[in-house]
């Protein structure tokens, strides 16, 4: 019986940690006011070295990224940005991030 429950702690363990790892992502999304926003959902871009990545230059622009998505939102790009045209009119309802967030 001791060993069930150990084999079974260890296999959550394991899951946890799974769920918690970066997932290579394609991700498509549009910038509004210098954020890549998808909708009512923003995404915090940051480079390889874990800075803040810059978007304001394409203002208004939908933008196909590659990266590695991680908990909270955090998005690793891991190549250039690639311009796809200009976002759907109108603005979208975005929420803005706590500031401690």
């Amino acid at each position: 019986m001791v060993r069930i429950a150990l084999i079974v702690a260890l296999g959550l363990q394991a899951g946890a940690a799974d769920a918690s790892g970066p997932v290579r992502k394609t991700y498509n999304g549009g910038v509004v006011d210098g954020a890549d926003v998808a909708g009512r959902h923003i995404i915090r871009l940051l480079n390889r070295d874990g800075r803040p990545v810059d978007v304001s230059a394409f203002e208004g622009q939908r933008l196909r990224l590659i990266g590695d998505l991680l908990p909270g939102d955090n998005f690793i790009i891991v190549d250039r940005p690639l311009p796809l045209g200009p976002c759907a009119k109108g603005r979208p309802r975005v929420h803005p991030r706590p500031a401690n967030a």
